[in-house]
């Protein structure tokens, strides 16, 4: 599998469908461009006549580079936004247990607990980070917390 399928297959459970057509539709755009300059371009030849074209590839490589960018900073702040409704909702859950030590309805208490642990869970689910953590051999040497007081 190609890097390019690999990097658009781990960002597809974050983006929809179509955004992710047009990243792909992008990357070979801007491979045909490079591809056709490549082909056309060299110190030896005149490339005055090619001005059109090439103010068009760059008109466009630049208009793709900014919706990608775009993409991007979108999928950073709805991750930015679920982050802060986890973190909301832990801090409410202090305050909740904080009532029911003195004395708040316990079924009421053990019910709103239920409910925000529910939604951190659901929430959290939408964060998936890659587990690839392997067991680290000889781990003894410059391992002792002893040394590092």
């Amino acid at each position: 599998m190609a890097a390019e399928e690999v990097a658009l297959k781990k960002f597809s459970h974050f983006f929809p469908q179509h955004r992710l057509a047009r990243l792909q539709a992008s990357y070979t755009l801007t491979s045909a461009m490079c591809a056709y300059s490549s082909r056309k371009a060299g110190i030896e030849r005149d490339l005055s006549s090619y001005g059109l074209v090439a103010n068009s590839i760059k008109s466009l490589c630049t208009d793709l580079m900014q919706e990608a960018a775009q993409s991007l900073v979108q999928l950073v702040e709805r991750k930015s936004v679920e982050l802060g409704q986890v973190i909301a909702r832990i801090i409410s859950m202090e305050m909740v247990i904080d009532l029911g030590i003195k004395r708040f309805r316990k079924d009421l208490i053990d019910n709103c607990l239920g409910v925000l642990i529910h939604d951190i869970a659901g929430l959290m689910g939408h964060f998936r980070v890659p587990y690839n953590r392997l067991f680290i051999e000889d781990y003894q040497e410059g391992s002792s917390w002893m040394n590092f007081q």
